[in-house]
């Protein structure tokens, strides 16, 4: 049997929901992601997927387990020694924009959790630019002349 045909596609099917609510969400792109949207978006319906595997074994679509054991391979391969999955690609967004300054409502909203602990626990750990910003504002700060002259008191 060839895997391209009807009985072997009925396994999946297009969603017109997400997991939850709050992951039914539009997202804000930059200019440049829109136009790289819609240049990939040309020639093809409203309807399809904007991504297809074109791989002649697959059924025209990305199966993450899949997508995830191609990038464990290329992480191997290239001396990579982080868990590299699908998933790394999200999480590092939201680290970038917690680096930016985004505020964790946004961040929350963007990536559909429902509530901010979400975002908060997994995602928002303190990266090591948040921490030298940090230091550099930190030693920006001018303390010596908002505090009176202190007298030290020998006994």
């Amino acid at each position: 049997m060839h895997r391209n045909e009807p009985e072997k596609n009925k396994r999946h099917s297009k969603s017109n929901s997400a997991k939850t609510g709050n992951s039914n969400r539009d997202v804000l792109l930059s200019d440049d992601a829109v136009k790289l949207v819609k240049e990939h978006f040309k020639g093809k319906k409203l309807n399809d997927f904007l991504f297809v595997n074109e791989w002649p074994t697959s059924d025209g679509y990305f199966i993450p387990g899949k997508v995830n054991n191609v990038l464990k391979s290329i992480a191997r391969r290239q001396g990579i020694k982080k868990d590299l999955t699908s998933h790394f690609f999200r999480h590092t967004h939201i680290s970038k924009l917690a680096e930016l300054g985004v505020p964790l409502y946004v961040i929350q909203k963007r990536v559909g959790h429902g509530n901010s602990r979400i975002t908060r626990e997994i995602y928002l750990h303190v990266t090591d630019k948040v921490k030298k910003d940090l230091k550099n504002k930190l030693d920006m700060l001018d303390v010596s002349s908002d505090l009176p002259s202190l007298k030290v008191l020998k006994n």
